[in-house]
């Protein structure tokens, strides 16, 4: 948990920033009579997973 927390304190404003635009995929989603969920939140968690290999890797891995 520290590990993760220094990631996205390094760099809060753009993790706050996915983390509200990949909320918002999720929620279209939901909005459309729950179908589109089975669509929009895999793409929010391929999001999310990108984001945070992206934080936590190293320079020289990018």
């Amino acid at each position: 948990m520290k590990g993760a927390w220094q990631a996205v304190k390094e760099n809060l404003l753009g993790s706050c920033l996915c983390a509200v635009v990949l909320a918002i995929i999720g929620s279209l989603g939901a909005i459309f009579c729950g179908v589109g969920v089975v669509i929009t939140l895999p793409i929010a968690f391929i999001g999310f997973y990108h984001m945070a290999k992206q934080l936590t890797s190293s320079p020289a891995n990018v």
